[in-house]
C-alpha cells in the first residue's frame, strides 16, 4: 500500500476520535471505547498473521480474547474481528494504531494490550521470531517498559505451558 492508503487508515482512526469528541458524553466515551477495541483487534490480527501462516488455533484465540477481554458477544466478537481484519489489510505499518492507543490508555491498559498480544502470539504453544519481534515493537511504541513487557511475556508464556 503506499503512503496515501497508509494516511487514509490514520485519518479514519483519527475522524473516530474526532466524532467522539463533537458528541455528548455517553457517545464520546461508547466512541472511544469502540476506536480502542478496533485498533487492539487489528494489532491481535496482524500477531497472528506475523508467522505468515493461517492458523485456526490464533485466529479462534483472537475470537475468544476479544469475546473475553471485551465482554461481547459471540456476534459482536465477529463483527468487531471482521472490521479490525479489514483495518488490519489496509494498514500499511502499526502506527495508526499504536497512536490512537497511546492517545487513549494509561499505563495500565497499555500493559494489558501487550499481555494480550504475547497471549496470541504464543496461543499455537510456538512463538515465532516474528511474532516476537513485533509484539516488541508494539510495546516499543506504546512505551512499555522494557522489564513489564518481558514480564508480560513470561506470563503468557507460562499459562500456555500451565494449560498443555
Amino acid at each position: 500500500m503506499d503512503r496515501r492508503g497508509k494516511t487514509d487508515v490514520i485519518k479514519a482512526l483519527q475522524k473516530i476520535i474526532e466524532d467522539a469528541l463533537r458528541g455528548d458524553d455517553e457517545s464520546k466515551e461508547e466512541d472511544r471505547e469502540h476506536a480502542v477495541k478496533v485498533a487492539t483487534a487489528a494489532l491481535l490480527i496482524e500477531v497472528a498473521r506475523a508467522d505468515f501462516r493461517e492458523n485456526v488455533v490464533e485466529s479462534e484465540a483472537v475470537f475468544r480474547m476479544l469475546k473475553s477481554e471485551f465482554e461481547l458477544t459471540p456476534e459482536e466478537a465477529e463483527s468487531l474481528m471482521r472490521l479490525a481484519e479489514n483495518e488490519a489489510d489496509s494498514a500499511v505499518s502499526l502506527h495508526g494504531f499504536t497512536r490512537l492507543l497511546n492517545d487513549e490508555l494509561d499505563e495500565s491498559e497499555k500493559s494489558r494490550v501487550i499481555g494480550m498480544l504475547w497471549k496470541i502470539s504464543v496461543a499455537d504453544e510456538h512463538l515465532h521470531r516474528y511474532e516476537d519481534a513485533l509484539v516488541r515493537k508494539v510495546a516499543e511504541l506504546l512505551y512499555v517498559p522494557h522489564r513489564e513487557m518481558v514480564r508480560l511475556r513470561h506470563s503468557a508464556v507460562e499459562e500456555i505451558q500451565a494449560r498443555s
